[in-house]
């Protein structure tokens, strides 16, 4: 009965999360640096299905890592307007509210599960930004999803005599997660060293010193796979690629709120906040 319960509610904020956001895709307008997304993701969309891999075809708006704007590609092949890649960002959003359901549930019971989803879904900063063509929609869905990885990852495995492939697989499953919350966005990276930080410290005692010597290692091992797979750019010239990115995000934005003053220049307290 429980886990019919589960699903139902993880539909249900699914569903209230997804209309949220679905409801008026143009009533804001253009936003932030949707042109240069979706034309990029179009662009690289068609390298994807000329089977392009040259360094030329992949080089633009290439400060960023390439995932995020495959999906606005696939969204820009739907139709010559934002509106396609904006529904296919609200649904990941949706997606990351609705797995908020069973990460509650493993951590507090059903009803914190719930309700975590609920408000999220109906959270007027997730639903402005979870429908923009940028990085905001594939952040939150990936931090939900490798939480909801790390918060379940000592269940027990279906089969007892699977025990130790089991914690393999998961292992490799959510470095492939961390790996492609890095390549949507570089700071999704973070997303393993929380990851990581959950997972020893809900490791049963017996193997909490067994696990933190070698796991995370496949952890972070499947994850640069990952990264290095899905962006063709890395497959000629991977630190090249990865330093040359960096060195344009460096350059300064427009001055932007961050606790209650306006800078361009955080210092490295904001990744730790983030």
């Amino acid at each position: 009965r429980a886990p019919r319960m589960v699903v139902l509610a993880t539909v249900a904020v699914f569903v209230l999360a997804a209309g949220a956001r679905l409801y008026d895709l143009n009533g804001a307008g253009q936003t932030w640096d949707e042109d240069v997304n979706w034309s990029a993701g179009h662009n690289q969309m068609l390298n994807v299905l000329e089977l392009d891999a040259s360094t030329t075809a992949w080089s633009w708006n290439y400060e960023h890592p390439p995932v995020m704007k495959y999906v606005a590609g696939v969204g820009a092949l739907l139709g010559d307007d934002y509106a396609p890649a904006r529904a296919l960002m609200a649904l990941m959003v949706a997606l990351a509210c609705a797995l908020l359901v069973p990460l509650g549930r493993s951590l507090a019971g059903l009803s914190v599960g719930v309700a975590a989803g609920v408000v999220a879904a109906l959270t007027p900063h997730l639903i402005a930004h979870g429908k923009v063509v940028g990085h905001e929609a594939m952040a939150v869905m990936w931090w939900s999803l490798a939480m909801y990885l790390a918060a379940t990852f000592w269940s027990a495995p279906t089969r007892p005599s699977e025990d130790r492939s089991a914690y393999l697989i998961r292992a490799i499953g959510l470095g492939a997660v961390i790996g492609l919350a890095a390549a949507s966005r570089f700071v999704g990276g973070l997303a393993g060293v929380a990851a990581t930080i959950v997972v020893v410290g809900l490791a049963p005692r017996e193997r909490r010193w067994t696990f933190a010597a070698w796991l995370p290692a496949l952890m972070a091992l499947a994850a640069v796979v990952t990264f290095y797979l899905v962006w063709p750019r890395m497959w000629t010239a991977p630190i090249e690629t990865v330093s040359s990115a960096l060195a344009k995000l460096k350059k300064p934005h427009s001055l932007e709120p961050y606790l209650g003053e306006l800078t361009n220049q955080p210092g490295p307290s904001y990744f730790l906040v983030y």
